[in-house]
């Protein structure tokens, strides 16, 4: 198909989920990567994934950064924590939970009727991270974030790592970039840690990532910025009706895997340049349509003109994953937090 509106510039950078997008459909790919239409509503899904996750880097923020002494040291032996420095590790950890509980509560969105008493809704999503916490606590977690030189915790990690891959425009090299919930120190090891909230965990759960190209990606930059990662680890919380439940998966990506994703991944890249040359992008007619809750895209494909809808269903907003998301109400507890301290 070729959109009748104007060719849009190519993205200086690809994340994961414009490479599966892409993949799945080449103009869903469009819609997504290049021209930026996003649903005006979010699914209740989304916001409240986004909304614990939230929670969960506010609390570790807290509990884990600290400050230095001085500028020249980067050991652990010159350094403080920087809110609540007198008080007990545990004590320390109550604070920074229920701060999380707190701000992932304020991130969420304002529900319908429907919504509010369902299992994703912003109080079950508050009781969720005070769970989370009491299942991981702060101050005996085996699996801890790494602290940088500045006394900053690798949460919410992002990465931006040069493909071999020139921009059709400006002939830079194109970024391969992506953010993960924590960049953790575990058995000698640096792994990404991802969390992820579903309806279902079980014995077959942590299948579902053996060969997930997200994951792989993770993997793939952290070995390249020089950490020695051997592959990922996945926190699942079951957001049920009546309860809520967790899982681990420790997933290992050999190196081999690792290549072919890479090699795959440029090979989809090339072939994405060249719609983008051609302005011309090939619809999937198939399964990605109707998956899940249906392509978000569906309803122009269902439309002779897309075009003349595009306004009524969707907003423009481009996605950086290398910016931070603003959260007022959580900007204001860190000030209060500093107040006290």
């Amino acid at each position: 198909m070729r959109p009748k509106i104007e060719r849009p510039p190519f993205p200086a950078w690809i994340d994961s989920s414009t490479r599966l997008a892409f993949t799945e459909c080449e103009l869903k790919g469009a819609y997504s990567g290049l021209y930026h239409f996003k649903p005006k509503s979010v699914s209740n899904h989304l916001s409240a994934g986004g909304a614990f996750a939230h929670g969960i880097e506010v609390a570790r923020k807290i509990y884990f950064t600290e400050v230095r002494r001085d500028n020249s040291s980067s050991s652990s032996s010159s350094s403080s924590f920087l809110f609540f420095p007198n008080l007990s590790p545990a004590e320390r950890a109550d604070i920074a939970s229920a701060a999380g509980a707190l701000s992932a509560f304020l991130a969420k969105p304002e529900e319908d009727s429907a919504d509010a008493l369902g299992p994703k809704s912003s109080s079950r999503i508050l009781l969720a991270v005070l769970r989370y916490f009491a299942e991981f606590p702060l101050d005996r977690d085996i699996i801890i974030p790494y602290i940088n030189p500045r006394g900053e915790p690798a949460v919410e990690y992002k990465f931006a790592i040069p493909l071999p891959i020139s921009h059709p425009e400006t002939g830079e090299p194109l970024l391969y970039t992506g953010k993960f919930d924590m960049l953790a120190y575990y058995n000698g090891q640096y792994w990404p840690v991802d969390e992820k909230t579903t309806s279902r965990l079980g014995p077959s759960w942590a299948s579902n990532f053996d060969l997930r190209g997200q994951f792989l990606g993770y993997t793939w930059a952290v070995r390249e910025q020089g950490f020695e990662c051997p592959g990922v680890i996945v926190r699942g919380i079951g957001l049920l009706k009546n309860d809520i439940t967790f899982q681990v998966a420790p997933v290992r990506y050999p190196s081999w895997l690792i290549n072919q994703w890479f090699d795959q991944l440029c090979e989809d890249i090339e072939r994405f340049k060249k719609a983008w040359e051609n302005h011309s992008y090939s619809q999937d007619f198939g399964e990605s349509c109707g998956h899940y809750s249906g392509c978000a895209y569906k309803q122009l494909c269902l439309r002779p003109n897309p075009e003349e809808w595009v306004m009524t269903f969707f907003q423009k907003l481009e996605w950086n994953p290398l910016t931070e998301q603003d959260y007022t109400a959580t900007d204001l507890l860190y000030e209060a937090l500093c107040e006290l301290t």
